[in-house]
């Protein structure tokens, strides 16, 4: 039981710890924006994954 506990909470810190960094990254990203560094980029479009394709029909 001790250890499954143990495992959870090693999950919990990565978590914990890959949240800092992508909102580290996204305030340096905000920032440079800020500063003139960096100009914004609109993101392509994601590509449908869910669902039929558009155009396609099945009788």
């Amino acid at each position: 039981m001790e250890m499954a506990l143990s495992n959870v909470d090693q999950q919990k810190v990565k978590i914990e710890e890959e949240a800092e960094k992508m909102h580290a990254e996204e305030l340096l990203k905000q920032f440079k924006i800020e500063m003139g560094l960096m100009t914004l980029q609109a993101s392509p479009a994601p590509d449908k994954t869910i669902g039929e394709r558009e155009g396609t029909r099945t009788a």
